[in-house]
């Protein structure tokens, strides 16, 4: 294993994504609701139950939530770092779990070359410095298919292997839920068996691994409802698993999204599985292990969530490792001279275009408050298509991993280039932080903050409070409440509000915050001193 090569992946990439970090705060909707969520639980003192405006919150295990609490024990507080923390971590940790899997199926040079393709996607630099759960569940899920591939060898020691396979199915689990343990368990299987490796099978103990994982989990559910009733363990086993898999209420979307999603989010590498498929096909290459063991990861995700009508982009992210191993694995056969250039050589010259393209449509087409941004876009879309193209230079001559390196350190130099300062751009409106600021003078003379019709996380995140909600039936409340004086203020979504002047009501504030615009009303008197 080229360890060497390794740490100068892990070291490049981390500081990429950590650069990212200072420049924004936490995003809503999600990163800001998570962040809320892990104050009020470090508040409470709680680690096996979530809270969300000092309420019960059901919708997710607090396996990320306690990672945050504990990246912000040297803070007073949960600062915005501290939300982001795990999430930097976990893809560091994916690279490396990937390594140990691309040295078992392709040698020493896989063992470098598959987190270096990995840890330069976008969507994977992007979701390493966010503060959501999916990174750490990669993790989980990478670390459970390396340890897997290790037991079913007969390697290490038995015991030892098979508690860690309970131990990090069990924190999949309490990470998102039965996804974090099924699909791995799933992806081992399938493997194991198109490779009739029985004994492996065997080896690979999940008829022990599997009783040990439930045994875990339900110790945390009983736990769970012991400290906050039953109702957060039936949440979560029957509505947030069971009936958002089978009857989602909201995300819906066709049976092929996730092929769009696969091609968008794995950019800039995703393009290179079209010029593969046709050697894994014409010279059978998908039975080697190195084909095979990624093309199972990614085919046992991208079935399983397009079966359910409710998709997100981040719900396959976990299936990412899997397709930097089957890219890697393409381009030591290309080096090798097991297969043809033509069509990786076409891919390339293709993506340097579309590069080149978005690049000059994203200039012409920028909005006039961003147009600061364009020098940073010019700079980002060089180094894409200067990659791209010194790619399909050198696939041509015979050096296609050096090519991929070339298109990996552009990708790589897109986010200081372009990232950062577009991230340090868009955070005005994707944070409240104006809101807050205009808030801070009411709640310092002891005034309240309501929200209508929902609640809005990253509000109580900035203005550090929790908020009384009124639903749209609750219109009239809403406004009495506004009326009863007392320096209170009510943020308003403008689209349910509605844009008719009322002489009873001032707006402090008016502008977006994420994708919908609000406004911050209060009685039309005088502002406190």
């Amino acid at each position: 294993m080229d360890r060497r090569r390794l740490l100068w992946v892990l070291a490049a990439c981390l500081a990429v994504w950590a650069c990212l970090l200072p420049a924004r705060g936490v995003w809503a909707p999600d990163e800001a609701r998570y962040a809320q969520v892990a104050r009020e639980m470090r508040e409470n003192g709680r680690w096996l139950v979530p809270l969300l405006n000092g309420e019960l919150y059901s919708q997710k295990p607090p396996l990320f939530f306690d990672l945050v609490q504990i990246a912000s024990l040297p803070s007073e507080d949960v600062p915005e770092w501290a939300v982001k923390v795990p999430s930097l971590l976990g893809g560091v940790l994916t690279l490396v779990l990937t390594g140990l899997i691309g040295l078992r199926l392709m040698g020493p040079r896989g063992a470098w070359l598959a987190p270096l393709l990995l840890g330069t996607l976008f969507k994977f630099g992007w979701q390493a410095q966010f503060g959501q759960i999916d990174m750490v569940l990669a993790a989980l899920v990478t670390g459970q298919i390396a340890l897997g591939l290790r037991l079913s060898a007969g390697q290490g020691r038995r015991l030892a292997g098979l508690l860690g396979m309970a131990l990090l199915a069990a924190l999949g689990v309490v990470a998102k839920g039965a996804v974090g343990c099924l699909l791995p368990w799933l992806i081992l299987l399938v493997y194991l068996s198109l490779r009739r490796d029985w004994t492996g099978l065997k080896r690979l103990g999940l008829q022990w691994s599997v009783p040990g994982a439930l045994l875990l989990v339900a110790l945390w559910l009983g736990a769970a409802g012991l400290a906050a009733g039953w109702d957060y363990p039936k949440s979560l086993v029957f509505k947030q698993s069971v009936q958002r898999y089978l009857e989602p209420w909201h995300h819906k979307a066709p049976v092929y999204q996730y092929l769009g999603v696969l091609f968008a989010d794995g950019l800039p590498f995703s393009l290179l599985l079209v010029p593969l498929a046709a050697p894994l096909i014409r010279k059978k290459a998908w039975r080697e292990p190195g084909a095979l063991l990624p093309l199972t990861w990614m085919g046992v995700y991208l079935v399983f969530f397009s079966l359910s009508a409710g998709k997100r982009s981040v719900y396959i992210h976990p299936l990412f490792p899997g397709m930097a191993l089957l890219v890697a694995y393409g381009l030591l056969n290309l080096e090798a001279g097991r297969w043809k250039t033509g069509g990786f050589r076409l891919a390339y010259v293709v993506l340097g275009a579309v590069f080149a393209g978005a690049g000059a449509v994203g200039i012409a087409q920028m909005p006039e408050p961003y147009h600061s941004l364009r020098p940073f876009l010019v700079l980002g879309a060089l180094a894409l298509t200067g990659g791209a193209l010194s790619a399909a230079w050198l696939t041509g001559r015979g050096k296609p991993v050096r090519g991929a390196v070339c298109l990996a350190t552009g990708a790589l130099a897109f986010f200081p280039l372009t990232v950062l300062p577009a991230a340090s751009a868009l955070d005005r409106t994707k944070t409240p932080r104006p809101f807050a600021a205009a808030a801070r003078p009411y709640l310092d003379a002891g005034g309240t903050v309501g929200t209508f019709p929902n609640l809005v996380p990253s509000v109580n995140y900035y203005l550090r409070t929790t908020t009384p909600v009124f639903p749209k039936s609750q219109r009239a409340e809403a406004e009495r409440f506004l009326l009863q004086g007392g320096h209170r203020l009510l943020l308003v979504q403008r689209e349910d509000w509605g844009v008719k002047e009322d002489p009873r009501f001032r707006v402090v504030h008016d502008g977006p915050i994420g994708g919908d615009r609000y406004l911050l009303l209060t009685a039309a008197a005088p502002p406190p001193e």
